[in-house]
């Protein structure tokens, strides 16, 4: 019997790669008459006081989720007025750890994510978000990436 996708999380973090998932996943949802929940984790690093050079460094955690939930109202809002059903969170802490948490809270079948976020291909040292859900995650992940982009391949060392 085919596997059919009741309940999508797609996070976002307002890059180009997070609108293509986001699409994606709405197509995916039409198909299977799945509810979509979106949401954006506040990365910690940004309001960890001990981070901030003085007091006055320190973000304020209420005004950074405020405007969250503004930018994540307005990239859904076409896809609500469509009649899809698709709620929205804004969560803090670590991305990956969020996703994954909120994935099981939902129980959902299928994480959408972009294959790069908002730091692009850069993150070397500490991997990818993409890459410690997919690790994590309690259920099947789709990366998507942009229509057309190369993609870095291993060199395979000549043994001729």
């Amino acid at each position: 019997m085919p596997k059919t996708h009741q309940h999508i999380l797609v996070p976002v973090d307002f890059s180009h790669h997070a609108t293509l998932a986001l699409e994606e996943a709405v197509d995916l949802a039409h198909k299977y008459q799945a509810d979509v929940t979106v949401i954006y984790v506040i990365p910690q690093a940004i309001f960890h006081p001990d981070w901030a050079a003085d007091i006055e460094d320190a973000l304020d955690i209420s005004d950074i989720t405020d405007e969250a939930k503004t930018a994540l109202a307005n990239m859904i809002a076409p896809y609500r007025n469509d009649g899809l059903p698709i709620s929205e969170h804004v969560l803090a802490g670590g991305p990956h750890i969020e996703i994954v948490r909120m994935a099981e809270r939902i129980a959902a079948d299928l994480i959408v994510m972009g294959a790069h976020g908002a730091a692009g291909a850069k993150p070397i040292l500490m991997g990818s978000v993409a890459e410690k859900v997919m690790r994590q995650a309690p259920c099947s992940v789709l990366t998507v990436r942009e229509p057309g982009a190369s993609v870095a391949r291993p060199r395979v060392a000549d043994t001729a």
